[in-house]
């Protein structure tokens, strides 16, 4: 270090410097437990016992770093507790913890509302963009545990909400928000709204497809922007879920109803096996859409000829790269 930059630093006030101490270890804190939450997730997807043990101890452990159990920093580790006691189906528990996140996410937003100092102080904690993720998401785990007890009217309104709010900051055709769309299906098919349901499946397989075949074919959008590992394995147990639906209801007087949502279905979930790098099972389901054109329409049919066109362009985009 240079004695300018020692001036420079000696001329900080020592409040000031603590200050930026404090809040280079909120922030450590923060993304150190967010973390610990995406490795839980991916437990609770495994269906691992004890899956968010670790997330309880950091939340312990940072607690008084983040600002105290009404935190608006804790909100990751108690929308996943809640989700894996929804899981359990232990749904005493899971309302507990989304009634702690509801108190602290209403606390953090309060002072802000009021135009206070205090808001303006703690408005520093997390962005504009987080927070209406937070509002969102606890809309949509709100869905889950009503879900879980039956209560579709309550979920479905829940989840309509989530998912306005998930629009207002992303492209309703992003493949992590059209999960919601799953959930909506499931609800509505509880509530023998059969038509509609499927309605919400075959968009949710069409928009992993789309997104992914764009993705392989034209490298739009960047690998960067892609969502996180987890979110493909999520995707993957939602599109197979799917794909089983279809094939319980498909018999020889509605093929072709379905044959287009279970093909972008098939696709779908090549594309995420291929971005998980299972080669093999990329291959095997494009082979199985491939299957599905040739005994509707023939080899020489335009949407059979296209499968293989596909995974033509995403090979000679791989020997050119």
């Amino acid at each position: 270090m240079n004695s300018s930059q020692k001036l420079k630093e000696s001329q900080i006030p020592e409040k000031e410097k603590d200050k930026n101490k404090t809040q280079k270890s909120k922030e450590d804190a923060k993304e150190t437990l967010k973390k610990i939450v995406e490795q839980a997730r991916q437990a609770i997807l495994e269906n691992r016992l004890n899956a968010t043990e670790e997330v309880h101890k950091a939340m312990i452990e940072y607690k008084e770093i983040l600002g105290g159990e009404n935190s608006v920093l804790l909100l990751p580790g108690l929308f996943i507790q809640a989700e894996a006691y929804i899981a359990e189906s232990k749904l005493k528990k899971a309302e507990e913890f989304l009634q702690a996140a509801y108190w602290n996410l209403y606390q953090y937003n309060k002072p802000k509302e009021k135009g206070s100092e205090d808001g303006n102080k703690m408005g520093q904690d997390i962005s504009e963009k987080e927070n209406a993720e937070y509002n969102g998401q606890l809309h949509k785990i709100f869905s889950k545990l009503y879900f879980a007890q039956k209560d579709y009217k309550k979920a479905l309104a829940e989840l309509t909400i989530g998912i306005y709010t998930d629009s207002c900051s992303s492209d309703p055709e992003n493949p992590q928000t059209s999960l919601n769309y799953y959930y909506m299906g499931q609800i509505f098919q509880q509530k023998k709204q059969i038509s509609e349901a499927e309605q919400f499946y075959a968009k949710t397989s069409q928009c992993w497809y789309k997104y992914l075949k764009r993705f392989y074919q034209y490298g739009t959008p960047s690998s960067e922007n892609l969502p996180e590992e987890v979110i493909f394995k999520e995707a993957l147990q939602v599109l197979k879920q799917i794909e089983e639906y279809f094939r319980k209801h498909i018999d020889d007087n509605n093929i072709k109803l379905y044959i287009i949502p279970i093909t972008q279905n098939l696709q779908a979930q090549a594309f995420v096996y291929k971005r998980l790098n299972n080669e093999a099972q990329y291959r095997h389901y494009m082979g199985l859409a491939y299957q599905e054109f040739l005994m509707q329409y023939g080899e020489n049919h335009k949407k059979t000829k296209k499968v293989t066109e596909i995974q033509e362009i995403i090979k000679q985009r791989e020997r050119d790269y």
